[in-house]
């Protein structure tokens, strides 16, 4: 429900979020960042879902979970990779001397570990006050720091 839910949505809140903080500093195509999110995250959800609606799909998909789910762990990754790749050209470019900027780094990093730990917090601290037990409030307060975080960062 989790993966539903927030992927679901995070194709349309993310760029709304950096158009809201960011849009007085970088122009940002939220139209276009919609629509590639939308078909990088939603679209083959979707597809994957309604492929579950034809029987051999589905029996496929059952008796192969391990090795579909290694698979698309594997194209995560992927999309993780390029974007490093591609941020530290962008990084690269925009520093004058070729180097990278550490400190700028290092504050990055140190805000993403920190909205994690928030997350992680946010969620197991809601889950308690909802009166969730004790092992769905550790599920919950994962997936507030981990699931389509990352998506979003």
């Amino acid at each position: 429900m989790v993966t539903v839910v927030t992927n679901g949505i995070c194709f349309v809140v993310t760029p709304l979020w950096l158009l809201l903080i960011t849009s007085q500093a970088v122009s940002i195509d939220v139209a276009k960042m919609i629509k590639t999110l939308g078909m990088l995250v939603v679209l083959p959800m979707v597809v994957a879902q309604l492929a579950r609606l034809i029987s051999p799909l589905a029996r496929f998909a059952d008796l192969r979970k391990v090795q579909l789910g290694i698979a698309a762990q594997f194209g995560m990754w992927s999309i993780v990779a390029i974007g490093a790749v591609y941020a530290r050209r962008s990084l690269l470019m925009a520093s004058f001397d070729g180097a990278l900027p550490w400190a700028d780094l290092a504050v990055m990093t140190l805000l993403v570990i920190l909205l994690h730990g928030l997350g992680l917090l946010a969620g197991l601290a809601l889950a308690a006050a909802a009166g969730i037990g004790s092992s769905d409030r550790i599920a919950v307060a994962i997936a507030g720091s981990q699931k389509t975080l990352m998506l979003g960062l």
